[in-house]
């Protein structure tokens, strides 16, 4: 699945850097359906993204966050970032399919 590695991608990035953590999350209008989503400032996140798709290659990642404009939900000091068509991780931290 295309998105599925795209989400393993944008995880990867934020072990890696440190820059966020990834969860799942059902946002506006997904009725209980979840989605990989991130917590955190968003253009810090952006960046974050941007550049280690750039350094690792991942034209794929690059490709999606060109295409694909979150969304976001304010959480008081922080805003969550989602992606309604990338999938969530289950229970055992393991991709769904």
């Amino acid at each position: 699945m295309k998105y599925q590695a795209i989400a393993e991608s944008i995880k990867d990035c934020g072990i890696f850097t440190g820059e966020f953590e990834t969860m799942n999350y059902s946002g506006r209008a997904m009725y209980g359906e979840e989605c990989l989503a991130i917590s955190g400032n968003v253009w810090r996140v952006a960046v974050t993204l941007a550049k280690y798709a750039e350094e690792k290659g991942l034209c794929e990642l690059s490709d999606f966050l060109k295409s694909y404009t979150p969304k976001t939900d304010s959480l008081g000091y922080d805003t969550v970032i989602y992606w309604p068509n990338l999938p969530a991780l289950d229970d055992n931290s393991e991709w769904e399919d």
